[in-house]
Parts: structure tokens; C-alpha cells; sequence
């Protein structure tokens, strides 16, 4: 609970410091609403990385790993405050839409 609380708390204070235009730039797969759904937990991954950052943006997209049975690997370029980290992110399709998934492990910069 503690951990999720922390979380919030971040991407609450992430959101009034961030902006991009959809579509992203780069090669994503995942269309607007995807990318707007995904975009603030994508700054918040980039803000464990960057303490003390309240400035983010999707400078390049690229795609990892090509669509296989609905899922495919995305590496989102988010600069936060000048220096660029690299956000690998899962996206997966099912019966009701499509959903993403963000490893802390795998934040790199």
C-alpha cells in the first residue's frame, strides 16, 4: 500500500509538469489513446530514475519487439530535466482492449 501510495503521489506531481502532442514521436505501434493512457505512469518510470524532476517529454519511440499473439515491446526516450532515460514498455491486447506493462528493472539510462 505504502509503495502504490508513493506511486500516486508521483504521478500527481508528474502530471502538472508534462506535456507532449499525441501522436508521440518515433515508431510506436500503440495508437493515441493507448500512448495518452500509458504517457504519465511512462513519466513517473522515468522520475525513478531522475530525482527531483518535474520537466518530462517522449523525445523518440521505437519499437523493441514486432506484435506476436497481441503483444509487443516498445523503448520510450523520455527526457526529464535534460538527461534521457529509456523506458522499455510492454503493451499487451486482450478481449476488452489493450493494456501496458512497465518493469522498474529495465529503466535504463
Amino acid at each position: 500500500m505504502k509503495k502504490y501510495l508513493i506511486f500516486l503521489i508521483l504521478l500527481l506531481g508528474v502530471s502538472a509538469y508534462a506535456a507532449n502532442t499525441l501522436p508521440l514521436p518515433g515508431q510506436s505501434l500503440a495508437n493515441e489513446k493507448l500512448q495518452a493512457d500509458t504517457l504519465m505512469t511512462s513519466y513517473a518510470a522515468a522520475g525513478t530514475k531522475v530525482t527531483n524532476c518535474n520537466n518530462y517529454s517522449v523525445i523518440n519511440t521505437k519499437v523493441l519487439r514486432q506484435p506476436a499473439n497481441g503483444n509487443w515491446k516498445e523503448e520510450w526516450t523520455i527526457n526529464a530535466c535534460g538527461k534521457n532515460v529509456f523506458v522499455p514498455i510492454t503493451f499487451i491486447l486482450d478481449s476488452t482492449g489493450a493494456t501496458y506493462s512497465i518493469s522498474a528493472r529495465e529503466i535504463h539510462f
